[in-house]
């Protein structure tokens, strides 16, 4: 039948210019031309959810919506020049950009961030991301599904068809993916490119500034721009790098002899644990935090600057695992994942070691999230404790079902009574991860999220007293890697008086070094640092021997003490940290051989 009315079609004959053409063709011709603009309208309405604001939007922005339909022609044509037939190719490019479009949806929706190509950097294992995901589908979501479904049909039915030769179609096809991956690798082109189109540079390492930048360009330009960023920024390799040149910069001479007494030192990053009472228009009650608090009273309280905010935890556990900041790597998502080529890394677990520690990981989550088992096994811990590994009984928190924190105390407590050796333990929790369900009404997801706060302070409480009771000097040191992020309709932060203009004060975490023999605190900072320098001060405490690039650092810390890419703006690079953070990730590790 279809043959019959494509016949039909193309007896329809009219001139235009001049020339003549059927009916046939011109339907053909306006389908094709007209498909990116459609997936583009169909692609911001998923993430969206509202018409009326689609069409604002376009209204406000003609030329973002040019630039995504250049972008959406661009795959379009490469999948165009993959099949003969254009209904494959349709099918296909509407495929990638529906799903791009669905992560986003569902991404945002849960944590409030929006989805970049650097989230694929997460992890190997889709179900890991599942674990936080709320699916669910909408009437826009199956609506826009249909609508894609029926245009592809349309294209079948047409007989939409791609008549150059093979041979001429590959040809084309490398020219403009080289066309394209030139576009992402370098930087003045891609720039150019979005000038021309009024999109500015985007501050994507603070949360609240990408988050006013993708009302300005929507998902397409976004993440194109967000994918043309991270493919095009490189470290690049300092000049005068060499051995000389970092020996150079570090203290000759400084190695520090250690104390008398080793004791065991436990280094605790909580997920998400934040003082909420910094946000002073919140009425948030103090007992929630009265063993912190107890313990900053005992040992010692202060304030460090973490480099994330709402996520990429792996960004605070770099600096403390570390102890280079993730500044001089342009603030990458995962940047441990830059050390995967390494055989072995140098780390505090490794540091620690070689003065006759055991060292152990714990994180009561999967372990292949952000990588950590095949890349934290480089860094020099005896035993690492996954989700799976966990040696104690297991108890779960909230409806999540996160394994909590008390869970982990118990482990801890388990392995000093099993080790005669002075250890090292690393703990990064998972019990007050978003999601945060409540019953939907006013602040629950604060109610809910703090009610895990006041969970984890007990459990905190209990696991301090147990260790006045243990015969073996113990040092703790305790953080929460960032401030939490709520849904998109949460308006927390809104009502603490939060936006992109000041939100550098929730990159600010308090954190207390506790101990239960009377260790010195009282050469502890009372100003801010950044996160990177609090490993090398808890080396100073704990009385371990000084390496120069320690003792560097800790001097360094007077000078410089924060260094990070989210709470001081327009900060000038520190071509000390930068060369000494290139030589531990890319280089040869010079200032770690040093002393």
């Amino acid at each position: 039948m279809n043959n019959i009315v494509l016949e039909k079609l193309e007896q329809k004959r009219f001139s235009i210019g001049g020339h003549d053409f059927s009916l046939l063709f011109v339907l053909r011709l306006l389908m094709v031309g007209f498909f990116p603009l459609f997936l583009a309208f169909t692609t911001e309405l998923n993430h969206i959810q509202n018409l009326g604001q689609v069409f604002t939007f376009m209204g406000r922005n003609p030329q973002i919506i040019l630039l995504d339909y250049l972008i959406v022609a661009v795959i379009f044509l490469l999948t165009s020049l993959l099949f003969k037939r254009t209904c494959i190719s349709m099918g296909l490019t509407g495929l990638i950009f529906f799903i791009v479009s669905w992560v986003e949806y569902f991404k945002f929706d849960v944590s409030g961030t929006h989805f970049t190509i650097t989230d694929l950097q997460m992890t190997s294992n889709a179900t890991d991301i599942a674990k936080f995901a709320n699916i669910h589908l909408t009437w826009y979501l199956v609506l826009n599904f249909l609508l894609l479904a029926a245009y592809v049909a349309a294209a079948y039915f047409f007989k939409l068809e791609n008549k150059v030769r093979l041979k001429y179609r590959m040809l084309s096809f490398c020219a403009t993916f080289a066309v394209v991956c030139i576009f992402f690798v370098t930087p003045t082109m891609a720039m150019d490119v979005f000038e021309l189109f009024r999109v500015e540079e985007p501050d994507t390492a603070n949360v609240f500034m990408a988050d006013k930048h993708f009302q300005e360009t929507n998902l397409i330009t976004y993440f194109t721009q967000s994918a043309a960023e991270y493919l095009s920024t490189r470290v690049a390799r300092p000049q005068n790098y060499n051995e000389e040149t970092v020996d150079s910069m570090l203290i000759q001479g400084s190695q520090k002899t250690g104390g008398s007494v080793k004791p065991n030192v436990i280094m605790i990053m909580s997920e998400s644990f934040a003082d909420f009472r910094q946000l002073e228009k919140l009425d948030v009650d103090p007992t929630i935090y009265q063993n912190f608090d107890k313990a900053k009273k005992e040992g010692f309280g202060g304030t460090c600057v973490v480099p994330t905010f709402g996520g990429y935890t792996v960004r605070t556990e770099f600096e403390l695992l570390t102890g280079m900041p993730v500044k001089s790597l342009h603030t990458p998502p995962a940047p441990q994942k830059m050390l995967k080529d390494k055989d072995s890394n140098a780390s505090v677990a490794s540091y620690y070691r070689q003065y006759g520690y055991k060292s152990y990981y714990i994180h009561p989550f999967s372990s292949s999230f952000y990588g950590r088992k095949s890349i934290y096994s480089t860094f020099g811990f005896d035993k690492m404790y996954f989700e799976d590994d966990l040696t104690v009984e297991r108890t779960r928190f909230g409806s999540n079902q996160y394994i909590d924190d008390q869970t982990l105390f118990h482990q801890i407590t388990s392995l000093l009574s099993q080790n005669d050796e002075p250890s090292l333990i690393f703990t990064t929790t998972m019990q007050n991860h978003q999601p945060y369900t409540g019953n939907g009404v006013g602040d629950a997801e604060l109610g809910q999220y703090l009610r895990g706060i006041r969970e984890t302070d007990r459990a905190l409480g209990e696991f301090l007293e147990g260790l006045k009771q243990l015969n073996e000097p113990t040092l703790v040191f305790f953080v929460g890697d960032h401030f939490p992020m709520f849904t998109h309709t949460n308006t927390t932060y809104d009502d603490a008086g939060i936006d992109y203009s000041n939100s550098t004060e929730i990159y600010k975490q308090s954190y207390f070094i506790w101990s239960n023999y009377g260790a010195d605190l009282s050469g502890l900072p009372t100003e801010e640092v950044s996160t990177f320098y609090l490993p090398y001060l808890l080396i100073d405490v704990a009385g371990i021997p000084q390496t120069e690039l320690a003792s560097t650092m800790l001097a360094h810390r007077k000078e410089v003490p924060v260094y990070s890419p989210t709470s001081v703006q327009n900060v000038k690079s520190d071509e000390f940290l930068d060369m000494l953070t290139y030589d531990r990730v890319f280089g040869q590790d010079f200032c770690s051989d040093a002393g």
